[in-house]
């Protein structure tokens, strides 16, 4: 079986004309945000064995904020630069090849992206995943490969919008 923990990045500062949309950190906001979905994610006794994010600021340290909440270390956390403002189909290839020693994986990027992702796993219709939004989903499989929209069974979907 394999898990897949799906993350929009938590709020983040406006863009602006002085920095670059890959170096935006988050706001307060979106740090308080990311802290109180790892404590809920903990609740919902989730434990990736590998976190892979989109090499922009704000999805490293939304990975980080969560992964400190699961006690999941620093070093499992491996930066992946085709998921910067990716398609739905780089989303696809970035999770079949995934390395298959991995059951429970979490990918955090940004939208539109991962909104996509989310409705193909998901059968949903989410119109835009929400800040620091985590949908996870299974696949009854041995092989990221044979992961796929029709095999996929949605386990829970939660926001910092949505009351604990």
């Amino acid at each position: 079986m394999k898990i897949l923990y799906l993350v929009r990045h938590a709020r983040a500062e406006l863009g602006s004309h002085t920095k670059e949309d890959v170096k935006r950190e988050l706001m307060p906001s979106g740090i308080e945000d990311a802290l109180k979905m790892g404590q809920r994610l903990l609740a919902q006794h989730a434990q990736p064995q590998l976190i892979v994010a989109s090499s922009a600021t704000r999805t490293l340290a939304t990975a980080e904020l969560i992964a400190s909440k699961l006690h999941v270390s620093a070093t499992s956390i491996q930066q992946e630069s085709k998921l910067y403002n990716a398609s739905f189909k780089v989303w696809l290839d970035v999770i079949h090849d995934l390395d298959e020693q991995y059951e429970r994986v979490m990918l955090v990027g940004h939208n539109p992206g991962i909104t996509q992702t989310v409705n193909y796993f998901g059968g949903e219709d989410i119109a835009s995943m929400p800040t620091a939004g985590v949908y996870a989903v299974s696949f009854d499989v041995e092989d990221w490969q044979a992961v796929h929209g029709q095999g996929a069974t949605a386990l829970f979907f939660d926001s910092p919008k949505f009351k604990a």
